[in-house]
């Protein structure tokens, strides 16, 4: 069996699974200050540049903590015919009880 959030599944019950997943995160412990404008700014098509060369570039691009975008986020993978995800999150960022909604 497979322990979710939603009680056990068996294993031949489930299709396509995303393995590692990071649904909440806060990553700001590996920033540092920046003198760049971009730092502060929300993250955008114009500063993503940027965080493809360097993650931290923008403390936006360390920081997923919006429910309505996580729920987005599963019905979007849910409709493209994903079955299961395995979030990696631990301390704050594990929040089982959203993930039940």
């Amino acid at each position: 069996m497979i322990t979710t959030v939603l009680g056990d599944v068996k294993p031949e019950e489930v299709g396509h699974i995303i393995p590692h997943e990071h649904l909440y995160c806060n990553m700001t412990k590996y920033l540092s200050p920046s003198d760049d404008p971009d730092f502060y700014a929300p993250l955008s098509l114009s500063n993503y540049g940027k965080v493809r060369l360097n993650p931290y570039a923008v403390r936006d691009n360390c920081i997923l903590d919006s429910e309505e975008l996580m729920i987005n986020e599963i019905k979007m993978f849910k409709e493209a015919g994903g079955d299961m995800y395995v979030d990696l999150g631990r301390g704050k960022s594990r929040r089982p009880e959203s993930f039940r909604r």
